[in-house]
């Protein structure tokens, strides 16, 4: 699911038809939202959507009941209707977009879309995605929308903390 999320910011990115490095630099110039689809071949055939705001190693998106929360250090996936969270490391986002660079095909941005297909060389999973209604802003310090208050959830949700 974490290499979905940043495969999902770098298509974001690579809508505005820059070259991987441009791409990799606008994640701290802009703050990108927008609507999203993707399905998955493995293990099995899966569709998700939703909506994403993305700035720099930041993000937030929600969708099929989930909401994911990045700050760029702490990750949290909360599934209000399971009333639980799981927080983890975020991890290195920059080389899994790298990556995504490089093992992506087919992009096509036309006005505020994008369409685009990742073939990951790890589980042979191919990924096709959809973006809309992608808006590029500038990029603010605050990222407070970025981060989940969990103390705030109260007593009834399970939080599970997998940082180390």
């Amino acid at each position: 699911m974490k290499r979905i999320v940043l495969i999902s910011i770098a298509l974001l990115l690579a809508a505005a038809g820059l070259h991987a490095q441009d791409i990799l630099a606008r994640f701290s110039t802009d703050r990108i939202t927008c609507k999203y689809s993707y399905t998955t071949t493995v293990p099995f055939a899966l569709t998700f959507s939703g909506d994403a705001v993305v700035q720099g190693e930041c993000y937030h998106f929600s969708g099929n009941g989930v909401e994911i929360y990045c700050d760029g250090e702490s990750r949290w996936t909360m599934d209000p209707e399971a009333k639980e969270v799981y927080i983890e490391n975020a991890g290195d986002a920059m080389n899994i977009l790298q990556e995504f660079l490089e093992y992506s095909k087919d992009i096509k941005y036309t006005g505020n879309a994008l369409t685009g297909t990742f073939n990951d060389p790890e589980d042979d999973n191919v990924v096709k995605f959809n973006l809309s209604s992608i808006e590029y802003m500038e990029a603010t310090d605050d990222i407070s929308g970025f981060v989940l208050d969990v103390e705030a959830l109260g007593d009834d949700y399970v939080v599970t903390d997998l940082r180390y």
